[in-house]
Parts: C-alpha cells; sequence; structure tokens
C-alpha cells in the first residue's frame, strides 16, 4: 500500500511526503469484532461524526498485517543536502 502526500498542483518539492507498507491483507467479514473499531473511526473522518451508523455494500474492508514498512518527507531534508531541490 502507498500513500502519497503534497502532490496535489501547486504544491512544492518540500511538500512531498508518503508511506509504503508492505504486508499480508484480508478481507474482514460482517460481525468480525474489528469492524466495532474501525467503523466510528472511519465515519469520523468521513461525516465528521463517530456516532454515524454506515455500512459499506460496494466494498470490503481489508485489514493488513505489516511486515515492512518506510516513509518519506521531504520536507525534512536540511538547506544545501537535497541534491534536487
Amino acid at each position: 500500500m502507498c500513500i502519497d502526500d503534497g502532490v496535489e498542483d501547486g504544491q512544492g518539492y518540500a511538500e512531498r511526503r508518503g508511506l509504503v507498507v508492505y504486508g499480508t491483507a484480508r478481507v474482514v467479514v460482517g460481525g468480525d469484532p474489528v469492524l466495532d473499531r474501525v467503523r466510528p473511526a472511519y465515519a469520523q473522518a468521513l461525516f465528521g461524526d463517530s456516532s454515524v451508523d454506515f455500512h459499506r455494500r460496494t466494498h470490503d474492508w481489508p485489514a493488513v498485517t505489516p511486515y515492512r514498512r518506510t516513509s518519506w518527507d521531504f520536507g525534512r531534508i536540511p538547506p544545501g543536502r537535497d541534491r534536487f531541490a
């Protein structure tokens, strides 16, 4: 799984950051207790209210067990040390 940030129009090189997670994924089926923790957090992020009761009917819920990860934040490179800036 790869997440990139800072790549919108008008954002510069120093605003780029991201994360890659390598892992094993499984589909979480309805009734799995992990969904009791995930749904409120997802509702908070999506609707601004963790008490909203919703169910995704068109997608599966994935659970990833990571075994390796790496991240980057180009904004943390010290001035003068980045050969691409």
